[in-house]
């Protein structure tokens, strides 16, 4: 009988001191598997990035092996090696189209083919503005409510899946008839019939039937639908490809000759016109693809920014650690909604935005080492129980920026004797300067201090001029209209470009610079850079922007006889000057940037592409291809701050939004970015605090598996040890 109840009671605290041990073990193991910084395999999550991009260039050409979906997702590291700033595009394709298409019709490939989708497209947007529109829309066409777009139903498509090319034949059209006099027969009468795509190596193109009676002449120009009327650069555009449906969006397009002919010669060939779109059924061709010839250097991005603020108000864009300040002006006496300052990340999603309200002339700088926002603001007041915001341009304001928080409340920094002309941030001394007429400010090392200017005139003697008393080599105080750029210099030091005029010989001189040093004393804090003088009437109200030793000014004159622009060269406090240069090829300076290299990156106001220009004759670069902006063209309404390159292979560019009718243009930011460029983002979120168990308190550090299961497991091998100890006991015993 013992040894019934011995073997009965070994057996069950054998199996009692197994378990425990094992179910200790088991629950550490799996709250250690809890904790661990190893992610457990998951599908691939989705980010906040746009859904496409779009492939930029004019003459796309060459071999591809990208897949669809490496060449349609929107980021700047769907590739692993990253490519060098020297990296250019080496298409070189022929764009000119034919006389006549020898193509065979849409028709006659696609027989029997039928197709669901439909092309959206506004042909230009100006025109349909200065018209008020169409005055009939037919066949199947649609217009929306600003009658400034279109819609078109596609009949049938075709796909050749060995030599990609492709064409959409849509049906409807519009017609336009202005100054009839009351009779039918008018000045301008313009109809386009059942547009057709063409996309294919060669040359990709939008074909109509058209009928034009040319403004103020007795003949009409017809167009069977066999010669473009517009180029098109896929290569800009957005693809994309699920199930049985693809779709092309914001193609860029230009005028051809013929398309300008269909505008009665109103416009130059190669000018913008706007950006279309349209879809299609792959049930018959389910294995199209972007085209393998998109492969340009350069992508504009699908996503843009847009904060409805008209045009004309002016933008300032700033790098912060790879995120995006963008500062938009408010009018002198209201603040439009949207104008402040937005956060945005690198995708243009905007993060943080806060209405504060910037003066009217938008001078305005970033210090990005402290996060701090500077601008010259407005006051409030009140005029006939009506409240208004006039500018306040003698008090300096700041505004903190943080990336994760956003932004902080107005502080007044200062208020000078006299208005604020024009602020700047120098990278290199991490200094902040204000200028007045009479004033210097500085901010370093969060310090502020002043000291006094030597006036106009003074600088004009020491060089020379004549006594001019309309001078103002600082700015104008009266009259700020635009803003005035403060450049910082390779060497530490600042040059003004606010539009100074002096007298020498006689002759009025325009274009007069000033060197500032906020380092140095009074006498020699600012000098008149007398190269700078031009006697080009045309540059005497100019943008400058520089690389730090290269610096380039350009007007914005869209009449192409009157399109000038200057480069010039500085190195230790000496300037010197090349002749100023006609840009006829302009006509209309959108936006400039100078990058290290010392090539400029125009924005042609005109084409509205990007185009990469020598510095010096201001003609563009062989063999680097200009990359077409949708709506980029009339970006010389106004010259806004300068391109912004936030690092090799990213710049974000304005464009020209007048989708909303005629008065309401808007100023649309997007993103031009190098597939190939891998970007090297800072990691600001801090997520390896969530390895903590108290990311709070980094010096109170808890266990990583609760109290109670370590005793437990303690206790299960106490037993088992026990029960070993208590069987070969009990078996001694038996001997």
């Amino acid at each position: 009988m013992k040894n019934k109840y011995f073997y009965r009671s070994l057996i069950a605290t054998t199996t009692l001191a197994a378990l425990l041990p094992v179910t200790g073990l088991h629950a550490t193991a799996e709250e250690s598997a809890s904790n661990s910084p190893l992610p457990a395999p998951s599908a691939p999550s989705a980010t906040n990035t746009p859904t496409a991009d779009t492939a930029v260039s004019e003459t796309p050409e060459g071999t591809s092996t990208t897949d669809e979906k490496d060449s349609d997702a929107d980021s700047n590291n769907k590739e692993n090696k990253a490519a060098t700033p020297t990296d250019v595009p080496t298409g070189t394709r022929n764009n000119n189209p034919a006389e006549k298409e020898s193509k065979t019709p849409v028709a006659e490939l696609a027989e029997g083919i039928s197709n669901t989708g439909s092309l959206t497209w506004g042909i230009r947007t100006s025109f349909n503005n200065y018209t008020g529109g169409p005055t009939s829309v037919f066949g199947g066409a649609k217009e929306n409510a600003n009658k400034n777009e279109f819609t078109f139903e596609l009949e049938k498509t075709s796909y050749n899946p060995t030599t990609e090319r492709f064409e959409a034949q849509f049906k409807g059209g519009i017609q336009y008839k202005k100054y009839c006099n009351g009779t039918d027969t008018c000045e301008l009468d313009l109809k386009l019939e059942n547009p057709r795509i063409v996309i294919e190596k060669e040359g990709s193109f939008i074909y109509g039937k058209v009928t034009s009676k040319q403004y103020k002449k007795s003949e009409t120009y017809t167009n069977n639908g066999d010669v473009p009327i517009a180029e098109l650069y896929t290569a800009g555009a957005d693809f994309k490809h699920t199930d049985d449906t693809a779709s092309w969006s914001n193609i860029p397009s230009t005028l051809t000759q013929a398309g300008n002919k269909m505008f009665s010669e109103f416009y130059s060939v190669g000018s913008g016109l706007a950006p279309l779109s349209f879809t299609f059924n792959t049930t018959q061709h389910p294995e199209i693809k972007r085209p393998t010839f998109d492969n340009a250097k350069f992508r504009v991005a699908s996503n843009s920014f847009n904060n409805k603020v008209p045009y004309e108000l002016h933008r300032s864009i700033f790098n912060f650690n790879g995120n995006i300040v963008l500062a938009t002006s408010g009018y002198r006496f209201t603040q439009h909604q949207g104008s402040g300052i937005a956060l945005l990340d690198r995708d243009l999603n905007q993060k943080h935005f806060t209405d504060i309200k910037i003066n009217e002339y938008g001078a305005t700088t970033f210090d990005p080492e402290n996060g701090d926002f500077y601008y010259v603001g407005k006051k409030e007041e009140t005029t006939r129980n009506k409240k208004i915001y006039t500018d306040d341009k003698t008090t300096l304001f700041k505004v903190h920026v943080d990336q994760k928080s956003g932004f902080g409340n107005p502080e007044k920094v200062h208020t000078f004797e006299q208005g604020i002309t024009a602020l700047g941030y120098h990278p290199q001394t991490k200094t902040v300067a204000i200028v007045t007429p009479s004033q210097l400010g500085i901010i370093e090392q969060g310090k502020f201090t002043t000291q006094p200017l030597p006036s106009s005139s003074d600088l004009l003697k020491q060089e020379n001029f004549e006594d001019y008393s309309e001078s103002y080599l600082y700015g104008s105080p009266s009259n700020l209209n635009e803003p005035f750029e403060l450049l910082p210099m390779d060497d530490g030091t600042f040059i003004l470009n606010a539009d100074g005029e002096g007298k020498k010989d006689g002759s009025k001189v325009y274009g007069l610079m000033v060197s500032i040093d906020p380092h140095k004393t009074y006498g020699v804090t600012a000098k008149l850079l007398k190269e700078s003088g031009t006697s080009f009437v045309s540059l005497a109200r100019s943008a400058a922007h520089s690389n730090g030793s290269t610096i380039v000014r350009a007007n914005n004159n869209s009449y192409s006889k009157l399109s000038y622009a200057q480069s010039f060269e500085y190195s230790s406090g000496n300037l010197s000057s090349f002749e100023p240069v006609q840009t006829e090829d302009i006509a209309g300076w959108g936006n400039l940037f100078v990058n290290k290299e010392g090539q400029v990156i125009s924005l042609n106001g005109s084409t509205g592409k990007l185009e990469w220009r020598d510095s010096q004759t201001f003609k563009p670069i062989k063999d680097i291809d200009p990359v077409a902006i949708p709506d980029g063209n009339k970006t010389y309404e106004h010259i806004h701050g300068p391109i912004l390159q936030l690092d090799e292979g990213t710049f974000y560019v304005p464009s020209y939004d007048a989708s909303a009718g005629e008065g309401n243009e808007t100023y649309s930011l997007r993103k031009v970015y190098n597939p190939k460029f891998v970007p090297s983002v800072k990691d600001t979120d801090n997520r390896e605090d969530l390895l903590k168990e108290n990311p709070d308190n980094s010096d109170t550090h808890q266990p990583a598996t609760p109290i109670w299961k370590i005793v437990l497991s303690v206790l299960g091998g106490l037993g088992l040890v026990g029960a070993l100890v208590g069987f070969l006991f009990q078996t001694f015993l038996a001997r």
